[in-house]
């Protein structure tokens, strides 16, 4: 009986961590939408940062390979100014 008591109050526990989980992304969600009308600059700016940490950490090789066509097509574009 005891050990059914433990399992219910793990259960009880992990529905108020998972309540407070979402509660915190939709928080979230709406800071990202209310920075994207009041300073667009910085939101778009942050979403590109946790964008490019989560590219280094899940596909460094993709990664590698996409900054360097853009700094070859950047190189190229440049030398064709210079003509």
């Amino acid at each position: 009986m005891r050990l059914i008591g433990f399992i219910l109050a793990a259960c009880i526990v992990l529905a108020v961590v998972r309540a407070v989980v979402l509660a915190l992304i939709i928080l979230m969600g709406g800071a990202l939408i209310v920075g994207a009308f009041t300073k667009p600059r910085e939101t778009f700016a942050l979403i590109a940062v946790v964008m490019f940490a989560g590219l280094v950490e899940n596909h460094p090789l993709t990664l590698l390979v996409a900054i360097s066509a853009i700094v070859v097509v950047g190189v190229v574009m440049a030398s064709r100014e210079g003509q």
